[in-house]
């Protein structure tokens, strides 16, 4: 599921939605705050027309759940709802109002070398470098280097910390500062088992973590 990445908050209240789009032959969920973007894609295998659909991200979850079961999943949109089909149950979604942003505008066009590492290292050293962060001082910077990639949180209430990761594979080097709590959600998400990429070009662009057909886009902080 990507409707971690949602915001029921925001006065556009498009981002508390989860996008369903179906083109080319692919079926996309994306979901975005407007600082982080999560994308989850599958083959379709049928012929079927283009289009989109906005649901609530309650409905995504518990489409997500029964799915997991499941041996297909049928889905069919009208002009105000979305009808799942899983097996013998049935689950109708009101379509939510409003405009979902150009999400693939957001998606970086550069490639930078990625560097692999195990999802599951990656997500115990994003936890321990945020131990010392706080609301007003909540980013992690991370290093990648020929030493691995080395996280810091810091804060005036809470002193620093430090953490680290062995990289399977390193690629570009580079220092970004982002929100931990963004790699979290999606890495809870992910096998701990996995082997993920990790793209990174340099302070001032966003990180892309990937895994399989699933995959995050977090915008860097600002510098301190």
């Amino acid at each position: 599921t990507v409707s971690f990445a949602t915001d029921n908050q925001s006065s556009r209240y498009a981002l508390g939605g989860v996008l369903i789009e179906f083109s080319a032959g692919t079926l996309y969920f994306v979901a975005s705050d407007g600082r982080r973007l999560a994308v989850a894609q599958a083959d379709i295998d049928q012929a079927t027309d283009d289009a989109t659909a906005l649901v609530p991200s309650r409905a995504i979850e518990a489409l997500s759940k029964w799915a997991k079961t499941a041996g297909v999943v049928q889905l069919d949109k009208t002009d105000s709802e979305l009808v799942a089909t899983v097996d013998q149950v049935v689950m109708r979604a009101r379509l939510v109002d409003g405009r979902f942003p150009r999400w693939r505008d957001v998606e970086p066009e550069y490639t930078p070398t990625p560097s692999m590492v195990v999802a599951g290292s990656l997500l115990h050293a994003c936890e321990m470098a945020a131990v010392c962060t706080s609301e007003a001082s909540k980013g992690v910077v991370w290093t990648i280097g020929d030493d691995g990639l080395r996280m810091r949180g810091q804060s005036s209430e809470y002193g620093q910390s430090e953490a680290a990761c062995e990289l399977v594979q390193c690629g570009a080097e580079c220092t970004v500062k982002i929100d931990p709590l963004f790699a979290e959600q999606w890495l809870r998400s992910v096998d701990p088992a996995e082997t993920i990429s990790v793209e990174a070009k340099d302070s001032d662009s966003a990180v892309v973590l990937r895994a399989g057909d699933c995959r995050t886009v977090i915008m860097p902080l600002a510098k301190d």
